[in-house]
C-alpha cells in the first residue's frame, strides 16, 4: 500500500467498480503504521488516476477523527490525515469516494492489542488493569454486524452503478458518507467491570491511571443514529461479550 509501483501492478490489468481499503494499523504506531494510515487510500487514488480507469474507492475512517487539530491518539491523528489526503487526491479525478466512519469493532480473533482483548486477557489471568480514561464512552460493534452493514453499503453502491449505466456517460460519485455503530454508549470502566465479573474476578482489580479532570474533549463518541446514512447495529454488548469471551477462552 506504500509502494506505488506495486499498486499499479495490481490494478493496471483489471477494472473494478469498487475498491475497498481495509489497510490500517492501531496504536502504538511505528513509522510504517503511521504512513499506512495517512497514505494508503490516497496512494490508491493516485495510481488509479494515473491509469485512467474510472472506479470508486471505499475508505474506512475512524469515528475518532476530528476536523480540528485535537486528536485522541496517534491513531486518530493519522486516520484524520488519511481521510483528508484521500479527499484532496480525489477532488479532481474520476475516482468516486465512499467514506465509512467506523466505531469500535469487536471481532472473534485473539488480537490482544485492542481494549476488549486486553481486558479479557488480564481478567482471565487474574491480573489488575489500569484504565487511563475510565469515563470515556464508546460505541462497540460486533464484527458480524459490521460486515453486514458493509454489505448493505455495497448493495447501495451497486444500485447507483446500475442506475448510472442507464445513462450515456459515466458519472463519478463525488462523495458518500456512511457511519456504522449501535448508537449506544458504554463507559470504559463499566466495560472493564463487566468483563472482570464475567471471568470471576473482583472489580477491585480495575483501577484508574489518571484522575478524572472533568474536561475531556474525547469523552463521548457514539454513532449518530439520527443520520439516515448511519447503519445501526443491533447486537447487544452482552451478546458481543458472550461471543468474544467464549471464542477466546
Amino acid at each position: 500500500m506504500l509502494d506505488l509501483d506495486s499498486i499499479q501492478n495490481t490494478f493496471k490489468f483489471f477494472e473494478f467498480d469498487l475498491v475497498i481499503n481495509f489497510a490500517g494499523r492501531f496504536s502504538p504506531l511505528d513509522k510504517i503504521g503511521e504512513d499506512l494510515n495517512r497514505l494508503s487510500s490516497s496512494n490508491l487514488v493516485s495510481v488509479l488516476k494515473s491509469i485512467g480507469k474510472p472506479t470508486s474507492l471505499m475508505h474506512l475512517s475512524s469515528a475518532l477523527e476530528r476536523d480540528d487539530s485535537l486528536a485522541e491518539s496517534d491513531y486518530a491523528l493519522s486516520k484524520t490525515s488519511g481521510t483528508r489526503n484521500l479527499l484532496d487526491a480525489a477532488s479532481d479525478s474520476n475516482i468516486g469516494v465512499i467514506v465509512v466512519k467506523c466505531h469500535n469493532i469487536i471481532g472473534k480473533d485473539h488480537d490482544q492489542r485492542k481494549l476488549v482483548g486486553t481486558l479479557i486477557k488480564q481478567a482471565s489471568l487474574g491480573l489488575p488493569i489500569s484504565l487511563n480514561y475510565p469515563n470515556r464512552v464508546r460505541d462497540f460493534v460486533y464484527i458480524d454486524d459490521f460486515t453486514e452493514a458493509l454489505w448493505h453499503i455495497v448493495e447501495h453502491f451497486e444500485f447507483l452503478i446500475k442506475k448510472n449505466r442507464k445513462t450515456a456517460e459515466y458519472e463519478t460519485i463525488r462523495q458518500i458518507d456512511w457511519e456504522i455503530g449501535t448508537g449506544i454508549g458504554t463507559k470504559i470502566s463499566d466495560l472493564a467491570f463487566e468483563i472482570y465479573q464475567r471471568l470471576g474476578q473482583s472489580k477491585d482489580l480495575v483501577d484508574y491511571a489518571l484522575s478524572d479532570t472533568g474536561n475531556d474533549p474525547f469523552e463521548v463518541c457514539i454513532a449518530d443514529t439520527s443520520n439516515n446514512r448511519t447503519i445501526r447495529c443491533t447486537t447487544s454488548l452482552d451478546s458481543v461479550l458472550d461471543n468474544a469471551i467464549g471464542v477466546q477462552f
